[in-house]
């Protein structure tokens, strides 16, 4: 019963943070892209494609719950500006 909760609102947690990204301009977007993948992994485009992805409230695949957290804290707190 409990994954079932824990799916859904990571799903939400996910489109929110999209349209988070979405409300970015050009430069703030490439800023955050790169913090993501310096702090967390990846590449600069895997990024820019989940977040694009998640923005239009098209469906993505799992992530680690530990990286959606991290990148929770990232963007909610914007802590890629500091």
């Amino acid at each position: 019963m409990k994954e079932k909760s824990l799916k859904k609102s990571a799903e939400i947690d996910v489109y929110a943070l999209g349209g988070i990204y979405k409300a970015l301009t050009r430069s703030e977007r490439g800023k955050l892209l790169s913090f993501l993948a310096h702090e967390i992994g990846g590449t600069h485009n895997s990024w820019q494609q989940r977040l694009s992805k998640w923005a239009a409230g098209r469906p993505y695949f799992r992530l680690n719950p530990l990286v959606l957290k991290a990148l929770h804290g990232i963007m909610v707190n914007e802590k890629w500006r500091k």
